[in-house]
């Protein structure tokens, strides 16, 4: 019977030698080292990836993109800042109120005749040991844009002034495109763009003020029938309508 044992007690360990798998087993404390445990997946955040500086300047590739010197605002040469052969026209100085970082902006165009001539605007922020543009935008040549309109007015409330610019293609409605370019800390943002007809936009107490044409039945394109003036707010993400007026057109 000794012998017996003895040799089922071999068996047994050859078995476990040839591949044979533990049984697993359980203390007082919950299962041992080889009882695989459950694991919760960790669900994973997706990341965003920040715009590309790049998308917010649209240049002419001969345009200057940085400008070398300690030089204060005021004192920028803005002649040097756009495209050869292109003539200045309107220029500014953004200067937040508690010194924060000045902006500098300037207006160009570029072409003997004005009905087919490249038009511009750029945004420039220092950049030690410099300056860099930060936003640009340009019309080229036979896009139909005439000049470019730009006035300075704080449209999100925060103090700092904003950008309105006007891109004029003429027409007997005053026809263009209008822009808001707020100068957030990251740096130059467009947060409005619009194309209108029979349209003027312009500030009003940190609002904008939208006054278009209501043209009924019959009308004539001079001589519309009444005006919907519109008063737009930025709630910090987005532009909504505080106000609404329709007024008829004097006689």
């Amino acid at each position: 019977m000794r012998q017996r044992l003895l040799a089922l007690a071999l068996l047994t360990t050859l078995a476990a030698g040839c591949g044979g798998e533990p049984v697993p087993t359980t203390t007082a404390e919950g299962p041992s080292a080889s009882t695989p445990t459950p694991r919760t997946p960790t669900p994973s955040t997706p990341t965003v990836a920040p715009p590309s500086p790049a998308a917010a300047i649209r240049l002419p590739p001969d345009a200057p993109t940085v400008f070398t010197g300690t030089v204060v605002a005021g004192e920028l040469p803005v002649a040097r800042l756009v495209p050869p052969g292109a003539t200045v026209g309107s220029t500014w100085v953004l200067q937040p109120p508690d010194d924060a970082i000045a902006q500098v902006g300037v207006v160009w165009s570029r072409g003997a005749d004005p009905l087919s001539s490249e038009h511009g605007l750029e945004i420039w922020r220092p950049a030690p040991p410099g300056w860099r543009v930060a936003f640009a935008f340009t019309d080229p040549a036979g896009a139909g844009v005439f000049g470019i309109r730009a006035e300075t007015a704080d449209l999100t409330g925060d103090g700092i002034p904003d950008l309105l610019t006007f891109e004029d293609t003429g027409g007997s409605g005053g026809c263009g495109t209008w822009r808001v370019i707020a100068s957030e800390p990251a740096g130059p943002t467009q947060i409005l763009r619009r194309s209108t007809c029979d349209t003027q936009i312009q500030p009003e107490g940190g609002d904008l003020k939208v006054r278009a044409a209501v043209f009924a039945p019959g009308d004539s394109h001079c001589c519309p029938s009444a005006f919907r003036t519109t008063t737009l707010r930025w709630n910090g993400s987005a532009w909504t309508v505080v106000d609404r007026v329709v007024t008829p057109a004097s006689g």
